[in-house]
Formats: structure tokens, C-alpha cells, sequence
């Protein structure tokens, strides 16, 4: 590995106890797995930031419980970063909480990935509450995947304004 200027990347440090085990159930030691194994860069999330782009959807008159959705692409998977869920709270709202879903096609159940109370509330607490979601990873999404936003609770209000927002790149 030297004449390729990777000897830096040996396997160095492993495990206390898997000389014993590997001696027992066979397989390479990390010293013999060491000249074979190739580091490699997946350049897929790299990719998808060449092609980003952020997304939203805002629904000014939502009622409780209704979906503000993003469909990043019905033809091309997409990377996913992060997305925000945004209810915007008024001087009558007595109670308001707001959730972000993911749903990766072509299942059909979101997975909720952020949910929050957007409190206080009172006549002088009005005004933007976000739900933000980061990625732990960039998550690849499906072609019809969705990122939806919901008011899942709206006090004594009937609608609230709801947005969705999310940063994802298209892989085309």
C-alpha cells in the first residue's frame, strides 16, 4: 500500500478480544485484512449538494390534522437533508403543535421524524414556531417520496397557516 500513498490508512487499533474469537471462528486478523481492504468515499451525498435545492409548501388556512406536503420528485430519487415544519401562532391560539412526517415511497405511512408544542400562548405570544429536523445522514428517498408538515393540534383556532420546508438534492 506504501506506493500508493495510503499506508496511513492501515488497520491499526482493533478490538481487545477478537484475536480470541478469530482464532476460534476463523477469518483474517486485522493485520492480514489490512493489505486488501481499499478505503472507499461514497460521493452520493456529494452529489445530491450539486443538485440541491430547497423546497416548500405553505397552506394558509390548514385545519387541524391536515398534511402540508412536498414531493421532492415523482421520477428521481432525491437525498434528503433536513426540513422544518412551520405553524404560524395568533393572539387567540390557546394551543398548537406541529410535527414533520417523512414517508419514503412507495410506503404508504410517514415516519415522524420531528414533533414539538409551539407554546407559550397568550395575546402577546404570536408570531413563526418551527419544528426543525436535521438528517443524522442524508437519507436517500424514493422516487413519490413526500415531507409534509401537520398541525396536529390548533387551540381554539379552526385553521392555522402551515409550511413545509425542506433542503434536498435531486439525483438526476
Amino acid at each position: 500500500m506504501a506506493e500508493r500513498g495510503l499506508e496511513s490508512l492501515e488497520i491499526q487499533r482493533f478490538p481487545v478480544g477478537l484475536q480470541e474469537l478469530l482464532s476460534l471462528k476463523g477469518g483474517l486478523t486485522p493485520l492480514q485484512l489490512s493489505p486488501t481492504a481499499q478505503p472507499i468515499l461514497d460521493l452520493l451525498q456529494m452529489y445530491g449538494l450539486l443538485n440541491r435545492t430547497v423546497g416548500f409548501n405553505t397552506n394558509a388556512a390548514a385545519a387541524e390534522g391536515t398534511a402540508v406536503i412536498i414531493t421532492p420528485s415523482v421520477s428521481s430519487w432525491a437525498v434528503l437533508f433536513g426540513a422544518t415544519s412551520s405553524i404560524v401562532k395568533t393572539a387567540t391560539m390557546t394551543a398548537a403543535r406541529a410535527a414533520l412526517t417523512v414517508t419514503r415511497a412507495p410506503l404508504s405511512t410517514g415516519l415522524v421524524v420531528a414533533s414539538a408544542e409551539c407554546g407559550p400562548f397568550g395575546a402577546t405570544e404570536t408570531g413563526v414556531a418551527t419544528v426543525a429536523w436535521q438528517c443524522p445522514y442524508p437519507w436517500l428517498l424514493p422516487p413519490g417520496s413526500t415531507i409534509f408538515a401537520t398541525a396536529q393540534i390548533i387551540g381554539t383556532d379552526a385553521t392555522a397557516s402551515v409550511t413545509v420546508t425542506a433542503e434536498y438534492g435531486l439525483l438526476t
